[in-house]
């Protein structure tokens, strides 16, 4: 039986008892806490996947709706352009499309979208209007169609082929389209080069920038460009042995020889026209030309002395009269003084010319 206690032991175990109970109820606080954020990670997981799939859903719809406005606008112009102008419309269509086709025109390039054409996913209908337009060469209308849709969310094989696409078009379409064609061929291989699913494109992208550097005259990266895309089983190989064994090699090889045939031909002039000065430069003027190039030689060599013939210049009048009137004057005093007179002078002259000698 335990002994009496004294006041503070009661009060230490009251308080004892006080803090356990509050550290009970602060633990199950804790865990009715846990439970709750549990939960709320939950729902906020679902409902930001709802919230993913809602905006796909309304980027698609988005896109789908843009398509039909464009294709609806299209459709009125063309309505009211035909109701406004009627047959000058038609000749200006029919201009257009003869002057596209001789813009079109190359050697081994099928430019309609047959074999050598862009395959599309099953994904990318959008894709076929912009063909439809390109193949009746309404090349602006499928410029901007395409921009467009590359602009959107695409998949790496949809934006790949949406490029090659566009290299098309635009080949097709202007003047001088070699550089903005070639952009579109380099970003499809830099898509192709950073993404394993999409390696197997890379023969058709070199074969489009091969086609790009043909038209550049770069015959070295065409070479190149059409090597990498001559693969067993690619629909390309033909047409880039093609390109590698008829017209490659030849430009090559006339790019080799030309330096040739030219510094041959520059020697020949040079020797021929200098056999033409020989015969026709008097005999004056080439012992001036000699004496002025042996003149250049030894300049060359500042510390080589040579014997240098100085022609005498008259002295100054004012320095002779002078001189003259002082002896003159000093004639009384220094009969037997000469006086400067020109052998004199041609005396120092003498000495100074002995001195240059020695």
């Amino acid at each position: 039986m335990p002994g009496p206690t004294s006041p503070f032991e009661e009060l230490a175990q009251s308080c004892s008892d006080d803090i356990s109970q509050i550290v009970g109820e602060l633990k199950k606080q804790r865990d009715h806490f846990e439970t709750l954020a549990r939960q709320y990670e939950s729902g906020y997981k679902t409902l930001k996947a709802h919230f993913q799939e809602l905006h796909d859903r309304y980027l698609a719809s988005q896109a789908k709706l843009a398509n039909e406005q464009t294709v609806t606008r299209r459709l009125r112009d063309k309505l009211r352009s035909i109701q406004e102008h009627g047959a000058e419309l038609d000749r200006s269509i029919e201009a257009l499309l003869n002057s596209s086709t001789d813009r079109c025109a190359n050697e081994t390039e099928i430019v309609g979208f047959d074999v050598d054409g862009p395959t599309f996913p099953p994904s990318c209908v959008n894709f076929r209007r912009v063909e439809q337009s390109a193949n009746r060469k309404d090349f602006v209308a499928a410029t901007t169609e395409l921009d467009r849709l590359l602009k959107g969310p695409l998949s790496a094989d949809a934006r790949i082929e949406g490029l090659l696409l566009r290299s098309i078009i635009v080949r097709a379409s202007m003047t001088d389209p070699e550089y903005e064609a070639l952009v579109a061929c380099i970003e499809a291989l830099e898509i192709c080069k950073n993404r394993p699913d999409v390696k197997h494109l890379i023969p058709k992208v070199q074969y489009y920038a091969g086609i790009c550097h043909y038209r550049l005259r770069r015959w070295l990266l065409a070479q190149d460009a059409f090597n990498a895309a001559v693969k067993p089983g690619e629909p390309f190989s033909a047409s880039a042995l093609y390109f590698l064994n008829s017209s490659i090699e030849k430009e090559l090889d006339e790019a080799n020889g030309e330096p040739v045939v030219q510094a041959r031909s520059a020697f020949e002039e040079h020797r021929a026209i200098a056999a033409l000065v020989d015969i026709q430069l008097p005999q004056s003027k080439r012992q001036k030309s000699l004496l002025s190039s042996h003149r250049l030689s030894t300049q060359k060599f500042p510390k080589v002395y040579f014997k240098v013939k100085w022609k005498r210049k008259p002295l100054p009048s004012s320095w002779l009269d002078t001189v003259q009137r002082k002896n003159q004057r000093d004639g009384d005093n220094h009969p037997k003084q000469t006086s400067p007179t020109s052998e004199g002078l041609d005396t120092s002259s003498e000495s100074r010319e002995a001195a240059l000698d020695i």
